[in-house]
Parts: structure tokens; sequence; C-alpha cells
């Protein structure tokens, strides 16, 4: 084995290496629609009903006024 061949392989796993790396860093999370909305700073009241904060004035729900 020649040094070319091998400086080619560490090139190769070296750019595999950095490939796998941004796409981790990349894929993280962010906060889903639903963990903004069940969030305190979403505005409105707690529909216990739905599970979800609206405007308070779903006829069917329950609320707890704060």
């Amino acid at each position: 084995m020649n040094i070319a061949t091998s400086f080619l392989k560490l090139l190769k796993a070296t750019v595999a290496f950095s490939v796998t790396a941004v796409g981790f860093l990349f894929s993280a999370d962010d906060e889903s629609e639903a963990d903004i909305a069940h969030s305190p700073s979403a505005g409105g009241s707690l529909n216990y009903r739905t599970g979800e904060r609206d405007d308070g004035t779903d006829p069917y729900g329950w609320y707890d006024h704060e």
C-alpha cells in the first residue's frame, strides 16, 4: 500500500465522518407545534376538553380561568 492510497482512504473516512457529524448537528428537533400550543407562554386559557389553549369560547370546553 503506498502513501497515495493511504491518503485517499484517510480523506474518504474524514469526509464520511464530517458528513455524518454535520447531519447529526442539523437534525436536532425543533419545538413541534404541539409543544408550542401547550407551553405556558402560549396565549389563551387551557381547554381541558381538547388539551390546548384557545380563546375560551368553546361552549363544551372546561376552563380554569387564571
